[in-house]
């Protein structure tokens, strides 16, 4: 809870595999702070149909996807990224796309 205030957590998706430590700070650091989750099956669905969601967690991979074809939800206020090199020009693309 140091790194996000409850309002960050307020509504963070829940798309990492329960094999990864990562899903248990997508599941219970909101829960524990009186925030929701939504989940899904894999990131990439957000894409596909409307989510009120504040807080992501993905590859880079994954996030320049969900950018090249307009996939992140205009709601989005907090991306993390981990597991993958995070290149200088996918930080910019996000910036510029949000």
């Amino acid at each position: 809870h140091s790194a996000f205030d409850a309002s960050a957590l307020e509504k963070t998706l829940f798309s990492t595999s329960l094999n990864f430590d990562l899903a248990v700070y997508e599941c219970f650091a909101p829960l524990t702070s009186g925030g929701s989750i939504e989940v899904v099956k894999n990131v990439l669905e957000l894409q596909h149909g409307e989510h009120d969601i504040g807080l992501i967690n993905t590859v880079p991979s994954a996030l320049k996807a969900l950018l090249d074809v307009d996939g992140l939800p205009a709601t989005v206020h907090t991306v993390n990224v981990a597991g993958e090199a995070l290149k200088r020009s996918l930080v910019e693309s996000l910036f510029e796309k949000t």
